[in-house]
């Protein structure tokens, strides 16, 4: 903590809050931070300038959002928070469960509602771990990522290894900080597509910006080049190209702006050389606006030229794969992506996002990625759905469309990653490791399709092979929570729970995600830390069915007097959809014969969470049953 200046930490607030703020102010300086908040103004200062000159000053700006802050009186917390997001020192805490304003959602706020002072609470050392993280300079930009800590988890895919498909705190250090990324270390073949700016005079076209940068990251990994991943490019979207390159392990950076009226558009793409900052290539396209398509592919043949990519007929016909030639489709489809991105990915935002697929495909019905977005949402809403017939029926309709989507762009990589998920959830692994493998053979180099694929090898093949890969799409997408708690997963399924430990507070420690508490809970027991665990559970709602499920864990585990109680608790929450996890409870009371009969129960209603039995340590304790093996291979796990 040396070398912080007396006040390098800005606190923006509601007046009226300031009692609330207050034991988060002297907690932060007890522990040596220097903090700047308005409590400071001595009378008659011209506090106006003060103010000014603090938040100019500070390093990072501490903005506390409550139901106050986001109201009409929180103009000046606003503007506050603009100055600090623009400089890129903004980091944002929840005190009240509220939404931040129109325009600083895409940086995720830390939750601290109801905190009373307790510094060894974990939602605090995960503001604490922000703070310091972005004083000692190993946080270029703050918590990338949508907000997410209200998101449902499915009952039928808790297991110790988490959720088979997802809506996609302790501590600071971060990949390139561990890995040497530097100029030194960069990858000539390894490009970084930063954020487009929308130039166009109304933030409500950002989305289509922001689409833009995304079609063309999915394009040029579909040519075979390494292509940084979303979180982790819009994490550095305020640095230069140089310094962005340089912590992203980058050969090349791509950036541009978008300008769109209601029948032009206007794209410019400068792609730079990460270590030198020279550009390599530019140009700026005036079009219709039906014309986005042709835009985005005269974009990426253009980088490929730039960086010596060889391009055939085929490789040509892989930059438009899964994409459509009607301009309206596609903007109803990049509108309903971001919207998703910024909702609780629970059901009203599931089946918005269903309806505009719907919509989509109507105005085209071979629009390859709507079928894949439409699938992927279904199988996202079965997390809210109580009743496992009803999740099988989704399951359906998901593999129909997949299927056609398949039929449509057979060399796509994502529908073979996805429909692999949903064979898991549907218990038929030998299909689901089939598509995996074809996925991770058609795009080796995708984000998304690593961690889609490597959830069906952890969870049928091999945990190991999967840390290997979930560490592929970390190199690609440093910066990604779900892509360390995935990891997490796999080391826990692993029997490796320190590195799961490790690994699932790194992801906290990015964004905080409940999932991912999850999963630091599940490495803690392992290791015997029960009493850590239940404190890593405490941030996650009293009904939440991960804190639920582990607690009831951890009491038979202990063979606590309130095991009992604990387990009723999980059974009215979940009814015979927990089977799975009532048998992970018994299992840890050493209770075999309730563990296989809540076994059967979950076999008779197919329940997906199923899935995690061949590796998961939580059925550890009767692993060694005859009648584990005999599940196992009614199951039909392959070999």
């Amino acid at each position: 903590m040396g070398g912080w200046k007396l006040a390098d930490l800005f606190v923006s607030y509601k007046s009226e809050d300031r009692g609330r703020v207050a034991p988060l102010v002297a907690a932060l300086e007890a522990q040596g931070v220097g903090v700047w908040w308005d409590a400071h103004i001595s009378g008659g200062s011209a506090w106006r300038d003060t103010i000014e000159s603090e938040l100019n000053s500070a390093r990072c700006v501490l903005v506390v959002w409550s139901k106050r802050s986001v109201g009409p009186e929180g103009s000046f917390v606003r503007d506050e928070a603009t100055r600090a997001l623009r400089r890129g020192a903004y980091l944002p805490v929840r005190i009240d469960a509220v939404e931040p304003p129109l325009g600083f959602g895409e940086t995720q706020a830390l939750p601290l509602m109801g905190w009373k002072g307790d510094r060894t609470d974990p939602r605090y050392m995960a503001v604490l771990g922000a703070v310091r993280a972005r004083l000692s300079g190993e946080m270029s930009s703050v918590l990338p990522g949508s907000p997410a800590p209200s998101a449902p988890v499915s009952r039928r895919a808790l297991i110790a290894g988490g959720a088979a498909l997802g809506a996609a705190a302790l501590g600071g250090g971060l990949w390139w900080m561990e890995r040497g990324g530097s100029a030194g270390s960069v990858q000539a073949k390894r490009v970084a597509v930063m954020p487009f700016a929308n130039l166009s005079g109304d933030p409500d076209q950002a989305y289509f910006a922001d689409g833009i940068a995304e079609e063309l990251r999915g394009a040029l990994a579909r040519l075979g080049l390494e292509v940084i991943g979303r979180t982790s490019s819009e994490a550095v979207k305020n640095d230069d190209a140089k310094t962005a390159a340089a912590k992203l392990g980058a050969g090349s950076v791509l950036t541009g702006s978008v300008r769109r009226s209601p029948s032009l558009i206007r794209v410019s793409a400068q792609l730079v050389e990460g270590v030198t900052g020279v550009e390599r290539w530019q140009n700026s396209y005036d079009r219709p606006v039906g014309d986005a398509l042709k835009v985005q592919s005269d974009i990426a043949e253009k980088v490929a030229g730039a960086l010596r990519i060889a391009l055939g007929m085929a490789t040509r016909a892989a930059i438009a794969l899964g994409g459509t030639a009607n301009a309206q489709a596609q903007d109803i489809l990049l509108k309903a992506r971001a919207v998703f991105r910024a909702s609780d990915s629970g059901e009203a935002a599931c089946r918005q996002r269903i309806s505009a697929c719907d919509a989509a495909l109507a105005l085209d019905p071979g629009y390859v990625d709507a079928l894949t977005d439409k699938a992927g949402t279904l199988m996202v809403l079965t997390n809210t759905l109580a009743d496992n017939a009803q999740a099988l029926a989704v399951y359906d309709e998901s593999e129909r469309l997949l299927r056609r989507a398949i039929a449509l762009a057979p060399q796509l990589a994502l529908p073979h990653a996805t429909i692999a998920n949903t064979f898991i959830l549907r218990l038929r692994f030998a299909e689901a490791l089939s598509e995996a493998n074809r996925a991770l053979a058609l795009g080796p180099n995708e984000p998304r399709v690593l961690a889609l694929a490597a959830q069906a090898v952890r969870d049928v093949e091999s945990p190991k092979r999967a840390v290997g890969l979930f560490d592929q799409g970390i190199a690609l997408d440093p910066l990604s929570a779900s892509a360390y708690g995935s990891r997490a997963s796999a080391l826990n399924l692993d029997h490796r729970a320190i590195e799961g430990e490790a690994s699932a507070r790194k992801s906290l420690a990015i964004t905080f995600r409940s999932t991912n508490v999850g999963f630091l809970a599940v490495a803690l027991i392992l290791q015997g830390k029960m009493q850590e665990a239940l404190a890593a559970l405490a941030p996650l709602a009293t009904d939440d069915f991960q804190r639920l499920t582990y607690e009831a864990c951890i009491a038979a585990r202990m063979r606590s007097q309130d095991a009992a109680a604990a387990l009723d608790r999980l059974r009215k929450a979940a009814g015979d959809s927990g089977a799975y996890q009532y048998a992970q409870v018994h299992a840890q009371a050493q209770d075999a014969d309730q563990a296989f009969a809540a076994l059967d129960t979950a076999m008779r209603i197919r329940d997906s969470g199923l899935s995690g039995i061949r590796f998961d340590p939580m059925l550890d304790p009767i692993r060694a049953d005859a009648r584990m093996a005999a599940l196992i291979k009614r199951l039909g796990f392959p070999a």
